[in-house]
Order: structure tokens, then sequence, then C-alpha cells
């Protein structure tokens, strides 16, 4: 089953990368699979794909540019403090995104994106000022013909220790740090989840993401590497060995037999002052 959702995930997330005809047989591969897993009695569930990832490594971007909306308050200092929790509904009938917002009575309203990004970005501002996170999730549900029937969740961002950056640590940022950490292995620790694990890096042999997700799992069975920013890191390389190392890490792959997929190069747009439309068309063009 898990090579299938992960099919899904990347055949289906990105409504930008898709023929309207290659769109729909994805869409159609999936409704056979779901009756093929009907008929044999086979339980199944959507699948759950959680992105963690180290502050400022690029998760709610990622996130954005996979849905092709924004959902969130992205290219800020605001930290994310809570996670959220994208339940993707395929509806052909609808053209347009329609958004649901699980409000904290459990009442589910409609919003605008704009609506949803206001709200987010108050909780992790309220959160903020009490120097805290929240375990429990903002619930949104998307309904839309270019979505793929899968749940996404983008988690907070890893800490980095002072101690493993060869700093002091004083109390509050550890635990902060501490406190994170719990917060996503939480979000990690169910088998059944697809984990994209994000690394800003230009070095594989620096893993501050893929060691808290190690603890989880282990061989990386169910996880997917990314690296993040790849276009910032062009003009970082001076010798084209060292790039190579990056693109194809060989030692990486050998010492992780067992991972599930990657590591995939992402480059995501910045979408400070852009409305949503002019997002999608950085996403558009900058896969092409």
């Amino acid at each position: 089953m898990r090579a299938w959702r992960l099919l899904l995930l990347l055949g289906l997330a990105g409504p930008c990368r898709c023929s309207d005809g290659a769109e729909t047989d994805l869409h159609d591969a999936h409704r056979e699979l779901e009756l093929l897993a009907q008929r044999l009695k086979v339980p199944t569930e959507l699948p759950t794909v959680v992105l963690v990832g180290h502050h400022n490594d690029g998760k709610s971007g990622l996130l954005e540019a996979l849905l092709g909306i924004r959902l969130s308050h992205v290219g800020s200092s605001i930290t994310t403090r809570r996670p959220l929790r994208i339940h993707a509904q395929h509806d052909a009938r609808f053209e347009t995104p329609v958004l649901y917002l699980t409000r904290e009575s459990g009442e589910e309203q409609a919003c605008t994106a704009s609506e949803l990004r206001a709200h987010v970005e108050a909780e992790n501002e309220r959160l903020a000022e009490r120097g805290a996170y929240d375990s429990s999730e903002i619930r949104v549900r998307l309904v839309w013909r270019h979505a793929a029937s899968l749940v996404l969740i983008d988690t907070p961002g890893l800490l980095s220790a002072p101690a493993a950056l060869g700093e002091t640590a004083d109390a509050e940022t550890v635990r902060q740090s501490e406190e994170v950490q719990a917060l996503v292995l939480k979000q990690l620790a169910p088998p059944n989840r697809l984990i994209m694990c994000l690394e800003d890096t230009s070095d594989w042999q620096v893993p501050l993401t893929r060691a808290v997700v190690q603890r989880v799992d282990p061989k990386l069975s169910r996880t997917v590497l990314v690296a993040t920013k790849l276009d910032a890191k062009l003009s970082q390389f001076s010798m084209p060995e060292d790039l190579h190392r990056l693109l194809d890490p060989r030692a990486l792959l050998a010492s992780h037999p067992d991972m599930l997929a990657g590591p995939i190069f992402t480059s995501v747009p910045p979408v400070q002052g852009q409305t949503d439309a002019a997002f999608l068309g950085a996403v558009q063009q900058q896969e092409e």
C-alpha cells in the first residue's frame, strides 16, 4: 500500500505539473485502487503525509506549492507553532478551491484563503507571545477538482539544539527545542504515515532533520527525503564535483538502502505580496 500512496502524493498533489488528461488518468487510477481494495476487503484510509524540517527549511512553502494554493502565512519571520492539517478532497464539480476551517467548537465553517491565513497568523502570534507551542492541529478541508484525496500535515519547524551547533544552551532555548521535537515526533509516530523529511543543506553528511526522523523511522522506509531551496544553493558551489555530490549522493543512498524515495530537489518561488493567482503562476513557471 505504501508504494501506491507515494505515487498518489507525487502524481496528484501538484495540480500544476500534469496536463488535464494526465491528471484525470491519475485520479481514475486512484479510484480503481480504492475499488480493488474494497473487492479484496483490504482496509484503506487516506494517505497521510507529514512534512518535517527545521525552522525556515521551507515546509509551508512546499506544502502550498504541492497544493497550488496559499493556505498559510509564508515568508514572514513568524514561527509555525501549531500543526496545520489539510484534508484535501478531489471533487471534479469544484472548478475553484473551497476551504473549510474547523473552529475550536468543532464546527466546520467555510472560509476564504485570506481568512484562513489570518487565522493561522493570529494563532502563531498568540502562542509566540507566551513562548509556547500547541500540539492540537489547525484543521482545514480543501475541496477542488485539482486536489488529491489525501491528508497533508505541516509541522512546526524543529529548533537546532545549541549544543549541536557548538554554542552554549540556555534553559529556555533547550525547553523550546525539546517541546517542538516532542510535538513533531508525535505526528511522525503512526507507522502508516508517510514522512517528507526536508533538509535545507549543501552537505548530506549533516543529517539535522534525518536524525530526528530516524527516531521513529530508523531505516527511512516510509520517508521521502527532500532537499529544499536548490536555486539558492547553486551559487555556493565553486567546484562541479561538490555540486555533483549534492545532486547524486551515492554514499547517502548506500547508507539508507530502504529509504522510500529521494532525494527530491525543490525550488519554491517567493510568495510575499503575491495574489493566489500570481502564486499559482509562479509555481507553474518554476516547474517549466
